[in-house]
């Protein structure tokens, strides 16, 4: 008989208790019901519910029932829906008269969340840690790179020369914003479900104050309509981690293309590459492509969330049960990959020398000779059709615009003459953008340094 079933009903059929259940799903919470039922208990005592020595029975009890679950000695019962269930019965169990107390003035809404918040607080701190390491490892990457140049892409085609720190720097600045969000999302999990019952509050004298600070919350939620009905905190870093998961997909995505032999820029450490069951010369870049395609599952569970939610009527509905299974997804994916991705990206080898010889071509310093024309006079829409015409004459005679002779250049424009050839190199492109945000040296360089302090402060 389940711990909800009057002695009088007919027993519910089995098929609809194995819809139904969620052990399978919720078990791994069974260290936060315990906590959240120990502080229960002491709220009961506080109430007149329990006397000092019944709290201290129920209590110990419960540590057992931790401890054996822990240890794998207790056998959960899918009969009996979840890990709450299981757990009052393991109690009611051992403790026929003060187990069955342990119930009152609580329901499994109000109890199911303060689980989730207690899970998903050392879930978040955990996680927080993993992209702080992510974090760290584009700042000491970006370290010495200030002075090694690569194109610059827009529409994949080669625009711009940029420094590979100031690439680097990029994604940091990516992830750090993925910080900050599941930091901000995190102020969902500060308020405190328990004490709301099923709907509209519990009907015995719980002190949710103390209830708050006995489990580390800031204070008690404050409409118990809105609490047992609410999945703002899950949707909230559903969304964090979607973000997340795109970020890491295009780093994914540009490396893939890096490390192909077509581009070269970078070599995979062997350890994270898998070879080819029938090509013996190949290294594929499964991690990669593996983080790119799971990027995927994060978008659907976030999606998957909001059809869930869009259309529930007040409080308490049972399909709010699936919430856990988008989030699982989303969670458990997200951290089978990014402590990898951390060690991925302090392990690539950069192939410095083909991003230099990449960031010659293609006319990268354009855009260069068009502002060195405007900045004489000539308005930049002039300077740019001109600059056009160069880098179509060098472009048919399989030349570098810095390759042109005098006489063409001058032919183009008087103001041109032998002295912009210096202006075309890759490194002078660089120098004439030390500007806040821009890829020059020295700014990139401060850039650095600000990140570096940054990850201290949130370490501290």
């Amino acid at each position: 008989m389940t711990l909800w079933q009057s002695s009088a009903e007919l027993g519910p059929d089995q098929g609809l208790l194995q819809f139904t259940g969620s052990l399978e799903l919720d078990s791994r919470l069974f260290k936060y019901d315990i906590e959240g039922s120990v502080a229960w208990a002491e709220a009961l005592e506080k109430a007149g519910i329990y006397n000092s020595d019944e709290l201290q029975t129920v209590t110990q009890t419960l540590r057992e029932i931790e401890l054996d679950i822990e240890r794998g000695q207790l056998q959960l019962d899918p009969q009996l829906e979840d890990i709450h269930m299981n757990i009052e019965a393991q109690l009611t169990s051992r403790l026929p008269d003060l187990g069955p107390r342990l119930h009152t003035g609580r329901s499994r809404n109000d109890q199911v969340l303060v689980d989730v918040k207690l899970y998903l607080r050392d879930q978040l701190a955990e996680l927080k840690q993993e992209l702080r390491q992510l974090l760290q490892a584009f700042v000491d990457r970006a370290a010495g790179e200030q002075r090694t140049v690569l194109p610059g892409f827009t529409h994949l085609q080669p625009a711009q020369p940029v420094t590979l720190a100031h690439y680097l720097m990029a994604f940091f600045e990516k992830f750090r914003r993925d910080y900050q969000r599941l930091d901000r999302g995190n102020q969902g999990l500060k308020t405190l479900p328990l004490g709301s019952g099923a709907l509209a509050g519990s009907g015995y004298s719980i002190d949710r104050e103390f209830l708050a600070r006995r489990l580390g919350f800031a204070e008690p939620s404050r409409n118990s309509l809105d609490t047992v009905s609410e999945r703002d905190f899950i949707f909230d870093l559903l969304h964090g981690l979607t973000v997340l998961a795109l970020h890491a997909s295009r780093l994914s995505e540009d490396w893939i293309i890096w490390s192909s032999p077509t581009f070269g820029f970078c070599r995979l450490e062997d350890s994270f590459t898998t070879g080819s069951s029938i090509m013996p010369q190949k290294k594929n870049p499964d991690i990669l492509e593996l983080i790119r395609g799971q990027a995927g599952r994060l978008l659907a569970a976030y999606q998957g969330l909001g059809s869930l939610l869009k259309a529930q009527p007040l409080a308490y509905n049972r399909d709010l049960q699936e919430d856990k299974f988008y989030l699982f997804i989303a969670l458990d994916t997200v951290r089978s990959w990014l402590p990898l991705l951390a060690r991925l990206v302090s392990s690539v080898r950069f192939n410095r020398d083909t991003m230099a010889a990449a960031a010659g071509k293609n006319f990268l310093a354009a855009t260069d000779l068009a502002d060195y024309l405007t900045e004489r006079g000539v308005e930049f829409r002039r300077a740019h059709n001109i600059v056009r015409q160069l880098v179509e004459l060098a472009r048919k005679t399989d030349r570098k615009l810095e390759q042109l002779t005098t006489e063409e250049l001058t032919a183009a424009s008087s103001l041109l003459g032998d002295e912009v050839r210096q202006l075309l190199q890759p490194q002078a492109s660089l120098e004439r953008r030390e500007i806040i945000g821009g890829t020059g040296p020295r700014v990139v360089q401060q850039a650095v340094e600000r990140a570096t302090d940054w990850l201290n402060e949130v370490e501290s």
